[in-house]
Order: structure tokens, then sequence, then C-alpha cells
């Protein structure tokens, strides 16, 4: 008999946290602005609130090989935790540095802001079958570390969209190609010259694309009745080096050009539809899209179109449509009946307090990862976790003195996006909250629950 997987056997305290926003769907270099509700019902050892940004890329496809008799189906699939990205938000202990800190049950409310770094890959999903798949995914997780090892977390996570607007520096709008169709794969009839002029190369969902195409035929032996343009999206997916990469091809829109003489000059339009994916650069997944010119031929025999000429766009955020076909849902999380919160400010960190979340942190994560990993029917060796954690709201002398000095791609340019932008908050989102509150006094420390732990350790 097999054995069962491992379960968690940490206790977990009543209580829950509520990562409240304005909107789940975000955008290169935009800010993150939110809420950090907290309802504590029992005494909890630990006293560090976090906030954690993670990115995951989850990818399965099937793909055969051999033929025949020795035909067989493989099943690739990979995960890939490519962004872990933490934010201090507050220590309820005021960096006494006791780890046996305690803190009370109480209801707190905490505001806060995160920037989005420009390089993080557009959120994904597409289904074919349960066996062909992949997501890019988001989760901003709010939890209060414990110190205790026998105590989970107190945490609450919320699903957001995230879509890369690409800048496209140093590409030019105009591109050529010669084409040699081939006919019964062995013979050549000449050449074919393109050209495309576009006005630019990144759209977004619901634009027109306006093209501009020349074809030169005089070099060509063959008559040629039309050339079609078409919009074609291909998805790559990856999941190892044992395993073939997969590439899925559709054909989003096609207009065909009449083709009346051996120079052809005409201007089309092709819009992009509403339900378009954006373009991804992940690791695991890639979203690309090109215009294709494909010339229809008149010949007794087939003619391939294995090369045909291709114009690389990219599909960036519609800031109008940002949800279509990418469903989520807001967390669930229901305020206790007599909900007092305190307000508090966020913490500029100390290097004790920075380096003691950190490794707190990371023994969370270590111990989770164990877990994920046992109950899942995947390859650990196809799983992927980043253990890099980048802070900031510290001093940037305390920044140099701990932060890591490795990083993967995407958290380099996070990293270095948040030392840059350090904004903290504005006087006017404050206002707004204290309206909220009904003229409640905002606290910037909690000297009551220091003085109190004392009657719990």
């Amino acid at each position: 008999m097999g054995q069962s997987p491992p379960k968690d056997s940490r206790r977990q305290v009543r209580g829950g946290i509520q990562v409240l926003l304005e909107k789940l769907a975000y955008t290169s270099n935009e800010v993150i602005s939110g809420i950090i509700n907290v309802n504590l019902d029992e005494p909890f050892q630990g006293h560090f609130l976090l906030l954690n940004l993670q990115g995951v890329e989850d990818v399965h496809y099937t793909y055969t090989v051999g033929s025949g008799d020795n035909k067989s189906t493989i099943y690739a699939k990979a995960i890939n935790n490519f962004l872990n990205y933490t934010q201090p938000i507050y220590d309820f202990a005021q960096a006494d540095g006791n780890q046996n800190f305690i803190t009370q049950p109480n209801q707190f409310s905490i505001p806060f802001e995160l920037v989005i770094a420009e390089q993080l890959p557009s959120s994904i999903k597409y289904f074919q079958s349960e066996d062909n798949r992949c997501t890019l995914k988001y989760f901003l997780t709010a939890q209060i570390l414990s110190t205790d090892p026998g105590v989970k977390p107190l945490s609450g996570s919320q699903e957001i969209f995230i879509g890369q607007q690409i800048l496209i520096q140093d590409i030019a709008n105009e591109n050529s190609s010669i084409q040699k169709p081939i006919i019964c794969c062995c013979c050549e009839s000449g050449t074919i010259n393109y050209k495309i002029q576009l006005s630019k190369r990144c759209f977004v969902a619901n634009e027109v694309i306006n093209i501009k195409v020349h074809a030169d035929f005089s070099q060509y032996g063959h008559k040629v009745n039309y050339i079609s343009v078409y919009l074609i999206g291909k998805l790559s997916l990856k999941a190892g080096q044992e395993y073939q990469d997969k590439t899925k091809r559709d054909f989003i829109k096609k207009i065909d050009v009449l083709v009346d003489k051996k120079q052809v000059t005409q201007e089309v339009q092709l819009e992009i539809p509403d339900d378009i994916m954006l373009t991804c650069q992940g690791q695991l997944i890639q979203m690309n899209y090109y215009l294709q010119i494909i010339p229809d031929i008149r010949a007794c025999c087939c003619v391939t179109d294995l090369s045909p000429h291709e114009t690389l766009i990219y599909i960036s955020p519609n800031q109008s449509l940002p949800l279509l076909n990418y469903n989520i849902e807001k967390q669930l999380f229901q305020l206790p009946k007599y909900w007092n919160p305190i307000y508090l400010q966020q913490t500029q960190f100390n290097p004790i307090q920075y380096n003691q979340m950190q490794q707190l942190h990371k023994q969370n994560l270590d111990y989770e990862t164990q877990l994920y990993q046992n109950q899942i029917s995947i390859d650990p060796s196809l799983i992927h976790f980043n253990y890099q954690q980048e802070m900031i709201g510290v001093q940037k002398q305390i920044q140099n003195q701990s932060a890591p000095t490795q990083y993967q791609q995407q958290n380099q340019v996070l990293y270095d996006q948040q030392l840059n932008n350090q904004q903290y908050f504005s006087q006017n989102y404050y206002t707004s909250l204290l309206n909220q509150t009904q003229g409640q006094e905002i606290i910037t420390g909690q000297p009551q629950m220091k003085d109190q732990n004392k009657f719990y350790l």
C-alpha cells in the first residue's frame, strides 16, 4: 500500500487576514494600493507582518513519439516559481528583539503601496484539456510570521492580474524578406520579395493594425493568385530539457490581397479581437504574435509555405479590457460583526528586524515547499522555487548590507525598480483613510501591546 502524503501538522490560530485592493488588474509600473485588514482572535507568537508578491508558471502538455505500434504519448509538466518578492509592512514588537513576543488578539488595518516592475511577464490562462493547459499567475499574500515552529503563519492571499506594458526600442516598423516557395518539395521557381510597413509594433485589444504590404513577383516563375495576410498567435510551452517543447499556432485573423501584376502595393487592415491573450514572455510560457504573408500559387503540384514572411508584433494591456477571459475571484473574507480596527502606518525596518524577518520567511518557505513537493505528482526536478527575498521599506544602507547578491532576472528588475521608487503614503491617502474611520486616530505605535506581553510570557 502506498503511503499517504504528509500533512501540515502546524496549528492554525483563530483569525484571518484580508488583502483589500482597489482593483484586481494592474500593468507595469503601476502602484498597487490597498489595505491589510487583520483580525486576530487569540494570542499569536509572532510579530512580523509582510506582503509577498509571488509569480508562478504552471504548464501541462502532451506530445507523441515513435510511430505505429511503437507510438506513445509523453505527458510533460513543470512548475516555476519565478518571483518571490517580499515587502516588510509592520513589526508589532516594535524592534525589541524578543523572538517570543506575542501579538495580542485585536483588529488592525494597515494601508500599503507596492510598485509593479516593468519586466514582469503578463498573466496568462490557457486551457485545451486537462493535459494541455498553462497558467502564469500572480498572488499578493499578507502574512504574520510565527516564531513558534508548531504554528502556521496567519495569512490571506489575493490573486491579481498583471499585464506587461512592453517598451519597444530600436525595433524598426518596416521589415523585408525574400521567399522561395518550393514546388513538389524539391523545385524552386524563383523568389518573391516582401516588405511590410507598420506605424508601430505594439498594439492593444480592439485596435486596428494598418499594414502597408509591398510584394514583388518579377523574379518568380509561377502565377500568384493572391497573397493572404494573417495575424497568428504562437503559444510555446517548456517543461525541461528531457521534454520536447510544444508550440500551438492559431490563425486569429486573415485578409486576402488580389495579385493582378508583377508588383503589388496595398494597405490592409486587421482588427485585433477583444478577447486576445497578451504577449507573455515567461520562462516556461511564451505567447507571441506575428503578421504572416502566405502566397496562393497556381501550380499543378503542392506548394510549401514553411518559411513565410513574418513580422513580430506585441499585444499590451488595454486599460478598458484588462480581465476578459481571465476570471479572478475576489478573496472571501467576512469582517467580524464588531469590526473596530486600530489603524497603523507601515514601519521602516532596522538591520536586526530585516534579517530576522528574512530568516523566518525563508524557514516558512522551505517547510511549505517541502510539503508541496511531497503532495503533488510531479518530478521534483521540474519544480523551480526561488528563495531569494528582496525587501524594501528600510534605509538604503540597510539594503546594501542585507540585500541578496544574486537574483533571477525578474527579481533583479523588481528590486532595482523598488529601490528607485520608494513611495510612501501620501497625505491624501491617509486623509481618505481617516474619513473612513469617522475621526479615529491613526496609531503609529503599540506600547500597550508591548507592556501587556508580560502576562503571556
